[in-house]
């Protein structure tokens, strides 16, 4: 049978088409949440609880680096369980140790979870670096 010319669409070519509009539809809703969850209102920013420009106790031993971008790659070395790369971070970048009970303020926390602090309190004041560990070494 023709309808106009051409021939008419089956069961077979619409259920098709059912079929791949519907994974289209799925496929686009899956990315949207992906991304909503990624930059959407509810994305972490910083550290629960933690707010810039508070001062805070160090309740644990904080190594902090004073360039960030030493934490990538002592990371990088902590996981591959490479020593020598570890002592290569150690040459190449400086850093210093927080010892607990020392007051920091937060300066910043960025979207990976690094926070950039300021030692207010003993023989470090006036220090400033960047740790990993901001959410659970500091304390109120």
């Amino acid at each position: 049978m023709t309808r106009g010319g051409r021939e008419a669409e089956g069961p077979r070519r619409s259920w098709t088409r059912v079929v791949l509009l519907g994974i289209g539809a799925l496929v686009t809703l899956g990315l949207g949440m992906v991304l909503y969850g990624l930059y959407g209102p509810g994305a972490p920013t910083r550290p629960p609880g933690l707010v810039p420009g508070q001062t805070y106790r160090a309740g644990d031993r904080m190594l902090v680096w004073v360039d960030p971008l030493a934490i990538p790659a002592w990371n990088r070395a902590y996981e591959n369980r490479d020593d020598r790369a570890k002592d290569a971070v150690i040459r190449a970048y400086e850093s210093f140790d927080i010892p607990v009970g020392t007051t920091v303020r937060l300066i910043r926390t960025e979207r990976d979870g690094t926070s950039q602090v300021e030692v207010t309190g003993g023989p470090l004041a006036g220090r400033r670096g960047w740790t990993e560990r901001a959410e659970t070494a500091l304390k109120p």
